[in-house]
C-alpha cells in the first residue's frame, strides 16, 4: 500500500510538470499561461506539503512547499474562470477576491505552520468557507454559461469540472475542517486520486497535439468574438440540412430582425426555425463561427444600434430606447457588448464625425 501511494503521489508530480511544460511551450494566451502553470505549481506543492512521509520531504522543504500551495484554491478559480469565459480579463476585481484568500491563508502559514499540518484552527476554517464561496460563485458561472454555450466539447467540460474539482474540492473542505465522518488517510485518498486523475486527462487532453482543446479557442485570432470561415468549417456543414438550415437562419435575422426579442434563447429560436436545437448550434458555431449564443445576437443588435445611432432623426432619442428596441432588457449588459465591440461607449460613437470609422 505505501508503494501505490508513493506511485501515486510521485506521478501525480511528474504529470503536474509535464502539464507546465506543455503549457510554457504551446500556450498562447499569457494570462492563461500563468494561471495554468501557476496552479500545477501549487497543486504539486500540495502533495509535497502533505505528502512527508511517503516521500521522504524534510521539515524545511515541506513548509516552503506549505507556502507556495497555498493559492491553489483562488487559483482554481480563476482557472474556470479562463477556461470557460471568452471575454474572461484579470481585473482588479479578480485580484482582489484572490487577495482576500491568497493574503490571510499565508499570515496563518506564517504564525501557525502546524495548524495547515494538524488540527485546523478558527482561522483555517474561515478561510475554508471562503474558498467554499468562490468554488460556489464557481459553479454558478459554469451553470450559467452552459445554455449560451455554443462549444460541445466545452458543455461538457463544464459538467466534467464541476464534478471532479469544484464539488469534491467542497467535500474536501468540509472534510478537512472535520464536518465530515472521514479519516485523515481517507481524506488525503480521495485527494490525491482526483488531483491524478484530472492531471493525467489534462496530459492526454494536451497531447493530441492540438492545445487548442485545451483553451478551446481558435487556431487563428478572432475578430470581435467571429471565428473566419475555414475550409474545415465548410466542411462541416456540407450536409444539405445544415447549408439549408444556415441559410433560413439568415435570412430569420436579416430579414426579419429576429434578434430584436428581448430575452431571445437559442431554445427561443430554433423553435421558431422549426429546428432542433442541437443541430442549430452546430450551425452557429461551426457554421457561422461564433462560440457562444450571446456573441452572436450582440453581432447582430450592436450592428442595428450602431446604424441607429448614425441616423440624423433618432438623435435625441436615449441610447437606453435605442438599446431595449433592438432586444436588450437593461443598458448595463448593452454598454458592456458595445464596449466590447467597438472599444468605447454608445455615446462616444455617438459624437463621432459620420466619416470615422465604421
Amino acid at each position: 500500500m505505501e508503494f501505490l501511494d508513493l506511485a501515486l503521489r510521485f506521478g501525480t508530480i511528474v504529470l503536474l510538470a509535464f502539464l507546465v511544460v506543455l503549457n510554457i511551450r504551446d500556450g498562447r494566451n499569457p494570462t492563461q499561461r500563468l494561471i495554468i502553470c501557476g496552479l500545477a505549481v501549487s497543486t504539486a506543492a500540495y502533495i509535497i506539503s502533505f505528502s512527508a512521509q511517503p516521500l521522504h520531504i524534510s521539515q524545511p522543504w515541506r513548509r516552503a512547499a506549505l507556502y507556495i500551495h497555498t493559492p491553489n484554491i483562488a487559483l482554481v478559480w480563476l482557472f474556470g474562470l479562463v477556461l470557460f469565459d471568452d471575454h474572461f480579463k484579470f481585473r482588479w476585481q479578480h485580484a482582489g477576491v484572490s487577495g482576500l484568500y491568497i493574503i490571510p491563508a499565508l499570515i496563518i502559514c506564517a504564525a501557525y505552520p502546524e495548524t495547515f499540518l494538524g488540527e485546523a484552527v478558527m482561522g483555517q476554517i474561515m478561510i475554508s468557507f471562503y474558498g467554499l464561496i468562490l468554488m460556489g460563485h464557481l459553479v454558478y458561472k459554469l451553470i450559467a454559461g452552459y445554455e449560451d454555450d455554443l462549444i460541445h466539447s466545452r458543455r461538457r467540460a463544464r459538467l466534467l469540472f464541476i464534478a471532479a474539482l469544484v464539488l469534491v474540492s467542497v467535500v474536501i473542505s468540509f472534510a478537512e475542517i472535520n464536518m465530515l465522518p472521514l479519516e485523515t488517510r481517507d481524506v488525503e485518498w480521495l485527494k490525491i486520486s482526483v488531483i491524478f486523475i484530472m492531471s493525467f486527462w489534462t496530459v492526454l487532453w494536451m497531447t493530441r497535439l492540438d492545445i487548442d482543446q485545451l483553451y478551446f479557442t481558435p487556431k487563428t485570432p478572432m475578430d470581435n468574438l467571429i471565428l473566419p470561415q475555414t475550409t474545415a468549417a465548410a466542411a462541416i456543414l456540407s450536409e444539405p440540412r445544415d447549408e439549408v438550415l444556415k441559410r433560413r437562419l439568415t435570412a430569420l435575422m436579416d430579414d426579419e430582425q429576429a434578434y430584436i426579442e428581448p430575452g431571445l434563447t437559442i431554445r427561443g429560436l430554433a423553435e421558431k426555425l422549426s429546428a432542433p436545437e442541437h443541430r442549430l448550434r452546430h450551425v452557429i458555431n461551426k457554421g457561422l463561427g461564433y462560440r457562444n449564443f450571446s456573441a452572436f445576437l450582440n453581432s447582430y443588435r450592436i450592428q442595428a444600434v450602431k446604424v441607429a445611432l448614425k441616423d440624423p432623426d433618432k438623435t435625441r432619442l436615449p441610447i437606453l430606447t435605442l438599446a431595449m428596441d433592438y432586444g436588450y432588457n437593461s443598458l448595463a449588459p448593452f454598454n458592456r457588448a458595445f464596449r466590447e465591440s467597438e472599444g468605447m461607449t454608445p455615446s462616444e460613437y455617438r459624437q463621432r464625425p459620420h466619416g470615422e470609422g465604421g
